[in-house]
């Protein structure tokens, strides 16, 4: 079953045309990466898909239903922003935020919660950080526990903007080893610059500049880190 299919997708902002025909179907437990220079529609097209925008033309389903009918099954990590260290918020506070949306306003926290917390953090090799202040982590360390956030409510489809920026080369491998066991279970979509670990370990990459064009892994051009971003080329041979 596909997870996402976009068949024929349009989206403007007043004159500007952001996307144009974008097609594409992605088959569920699928790690897809998202490539594209600035402003070449991806935000655009992961608020399209996580239904907080909406075509004006085409259809976007997600397990056959509408993207606004599928939010409280999808997940979403952030790019990491700077923070002040000091604001008072534990690790396993941070991942106790993924249950606000299955609350109803005014009512306790259900335990389960919490053991599901801890469950995902121990997987995720941080729950002996569980209640170190979330700021005080490094920057691959955070990412993982936006992960856990996000799996909380144990999404069908997770989406994470640009999570290997500003970590290491070991914490990036730790990320991606993580993504391919979450993906035995999620279909995973990600923007990333990391063109060599996308190469390695994703199952194929979107190149997002107005169109859309599907890559497999080893059409990812080196071309894209010096911001040229093309289709494949096909080489004849004689």
């Amino acid at each position: 079953m596909n997870a996402i299919d976009i068949k024929g997708v349009d989206f403007s902002y007043g004159p500007i045309k952001t996307l144009e025909n974008i097609s594409i179907s992605i088959p569920e437990h699928t790690l897809m990466g998202i490539v594209g220079p600035n402003g070449s529609g991806k935000t655009t097209l992961l608020n399209l898909i996580m239904g907080f925008l909406k075509p004006q033309k085409g259809e976007i389903k997600l397990f056959g239903m509408s993207p606004k009918n599928f939010q409280y099954a999808i997940g979403y990590v952030p790019q990491i922003q700077t923070f002040d260290p000091l604001f008072p918020i534990t690790v396993l506070e941070v991942v106790m935020l993924g249950a606000l949306r299955a609350q109803k306003p005014f009512q306790s926290l259900d335990p389960i919660w919490e053991t599901r917390a801890l469950k995902l953090l121990d997987s995720l090799g941080l729950l002996c950080k569980k209640n170190d202040n979330f700021f005080s982590l490094s920057g691959g360390q955070a990412q993982r526990v936006l992960i856990a956030r996000a799996l909380l409510n144990e999404p069908k489809i997770l989406i994470l903007d640009e999570p290997t920026s500003n970590i290491d080369q070991e914490n990036e491998k730790i990320l991606f080893d993580q993504l391919k066991k979450l993906k035995k279970t999620t279909t995973i979509l990600m923007v990333s610059h990391s063109l060599r670990l996308l190469s390695q370990e994703v199952d194929g990459a979107l190149l997002v500049n107005k169109s859309l064009c599907f890559l497999k892994p080893e059409q990812l051009c080196q071309h894209y880190s010096l911001g040229i971003f093309h289709p494949p080329i096909q080489i004849q041979r004689s």
